[in-house]
């Protein structure tokens, strides 16, 4: 099977310029994951440290595979962590985030380096916004509802 690259992908993702944050080929590689996690409920904080991968999908053009993993400091205790979710440009510019088995998560839509979404999921509401910058992005999620109460930060920075 041959491998893929970054050309495979279309260089508009959320229609940003080649090389521009945000773009496909911008977002390509290894990238540092610091992550802070502070639970309103339970009234503690946890850390993330690792990394993510961006990647084009071997299996359908035009998708880029989002890989993380790291160590999460929580409660005393330290937790492998991991999660891979799937990002596919759509043709208005927009960014279809889904999980790795496909169901869908959110949508973005890039614009002067940030996107704001929302996923509403059973009782609790995700909401988050996106920076792109030189050499990083972030994320900050604000979770709230009848089970979570939270916020999370992260931010990448290129290895």
């Amino acid at each position: 099977m041959e491998r893929a690259t970054a050309s495979d992908v279309p260089w508009g993702l959320g229609g940003a310029q080649p090389g521009a944050p945000g773009s496909a080929d911008w977002l390509m590689g290894r990238w540092r994951l610091r992550r802070v996690i502070h639970d309103r409920r339970l009234a503690r904080t946890g850390r993330v440290d690792g990394a993510l991968t961006v990647s084009p999908c071997l299996t359908e053009a035009g998708r880029l595979v989002v890989d993380e993993a790291g160590e999460m400091q929580l409660g005393g205790a330290t937790y492998s962590v991991s999660r891979r979710s799937l990002w596919t440009p759509e043709g208005d510019g927009a960014i279809a985030l889904t999980f790795e088995d496909g169901r869908p998560f959110h949508t973005i839509r890039p614009r002067a380096g940030f996107a704001v979404a929302r996923h509403e999921c059973a009782a609790d509401l995700y909401e988050v916004v996106y920076r792109f910058g030189q050499g990083r992005w972030s994320s900050l999620w604000t979770v709230s509802g009848a089970a979570k109460n939270y916020t999370m930060a992260s931010v990448m920075t290129r290895s």
